[in-house]
């Protein structure tokens, strides 16, 4: 059986959870009481019992301080069955439901004591049920050695083990190789064999060497990256190269003519010190020009009072 998801509403302490199961290996972690033991025991319940069953098992899944139904929904494939099978543990006969949905290889949709029955004879076909039970352990519940003298599905995987040869009811040649080869690595009292150790010793630093090489390798992995980052960097600025010299030379050329320019404003600067000396005796000699014009319209009065004097 392959289970896909497993959906708890209202079981025990769990309000609404889906636990999702991947290909490999899921595993469920929560502190104490978080409802870890629920998933497996609401699995068993949802398989093993109808909606309408009233024994403690049910009665001790049933939230406490709320009137909810405990709702089950399971989500497997198993042989060539691929179903949702969902039970409703309600209390009174109107809030119960089981629901059997089969996808492939034919659909199917059964409810009831129908669906229930369905399911089961779905799980004989494809299940091996006793060793379906051994591989259950549950929390507060002793791990003993399982009886698995009559699972077929144990049964053959060993005869397939034994290169298939007779079963191991009627040969014991796989039980002799099996103790051989613990006998290689295990003493009578169960204690590791000294090339056992020494695996186990070269396995801590074969995993010290691997962590050193795969830090080392990290860092290779960085350098090469800085030095792909510094390569692009280069051939960016590589390829501004030429603009950076045709501005370069545009700039010396600038710095030519200001040069030139310099030069000119010097002159310039010259000719101008020059014209203001010259505007400054300019501006003497219009003042001293101004004073004679002033003094010879003096002297005109006074010789038009004398000539008016003479006339008279």
């Amino acid at each position: 059986m392959r289970i896909h998801h497993i959906r708890l509403t209202d079981v025990r302490g769990v309000a609404d959870r889906t636990y999702e199961f991947g290909d490999g290996v899921t595993v469920i972690v929560g502190p104490n009481e978080a409802g870890k033991s629920t998933v497996a025991e609401a699995l068993q319940l949802l398989l093993e019992e109808k909606d309408s069953a009233n024994k403690s098992s049910i009665r001790s899944i049933r939230p406490v301080h709320n009137d909810a139904d405990p709702t089950i929904e399971l989500s497997c494939t198993t042989g060539p069955y691929k179903v949702t099978y969902r039970k409703v543990f309600g209390r009174t006969a109107k809030r119960r439901e089981t629901v059997l949905t089969v996808h492939t290889p034919r659909p199917e949709s059964l409810t009831g004591d129908q669906a229930h029955e369905r399911m089961s004879q779905i799980l004989d076909e494809t299940v091996d049920e006793q060793l379906w039970s051994a591989l259950r352990v549950q929390q507060r519940h002793d791990v003993g050695q399982a009886d698995l003298a009559a699972s077929g599905a144990l049964a053959a995987a060993l005869d397939a083990a034994n290169e298939g040869g007779s079963t191991l009811r009627d040969d014991g040649s796989l039980i002799t190789r099996v103790e051989e080869a613990f006998g290689e690595f295990w003493t009578d009292t169960g204690k590791p064999k000294k090339v056992l150790t020494d695996a186990d010793d070269a396995v801590v630093t074969a995993s010290s060497q691997l962590a050193q090489a795969t830090a080392e390798l990290a860092a290779a992995a960085d350098a090469t990256a800085e030095h792909d980052r510094l390569v692009a960097q280069l051939r960016g600025w590589r390829g501004g190269l030429g603009e950076l010299e045709l501005r370069a030379k545009e700039t010396a050329e600038l710095v030519l003519g200001l040069a030139s320019m310099k030069s000119a404003l010097a002159l310039a600067t010259q000719g101008v010190t020059t014209a203001e000396g010259e505007l400054e005796r300019a501006r003497e000699r219009v003042a001293a020009r101004t004073a004679l014009v002033s003094q010879l319209t003096t002297l005109t009065s006074g010789v038009e009072a004398r000539r008016a004097l003479t006339e008279q």
